[in-house]
């Protein structure tokens, strides 16, 4: 998939938290990040990974060369 394809199937809290959590810390937070670990976003350390940044600047709607 493209990272418009990915951005465009997140779920609002998938995209929240790629683009700055606004909610608590806990079990959501955790749980969305694991899924957007496996899913290439984030590296393991849960920092954005090069997708993640592509989607993230796609949700945003800026352009970003990473």
């Amino acid at each position: 998939m493209t990272a418009e394809e990915i951005a465009a199937g997140m779920t609002p809290l998938e995209r929240e938290r790629l683009t700055g959590w606004q909610g608590p810390a806990g079990a959501a937070y955790n749980a969305i990040s694991e899924d957007l670990c496996e899913a290439g976003l984030l590296n393991s350390d849960w920092s954005l990974s090069p997708l993640g940044h592509q989607v993230r600047s796609i949700l945003e709607g800026t352009s970003h060369a990473d």
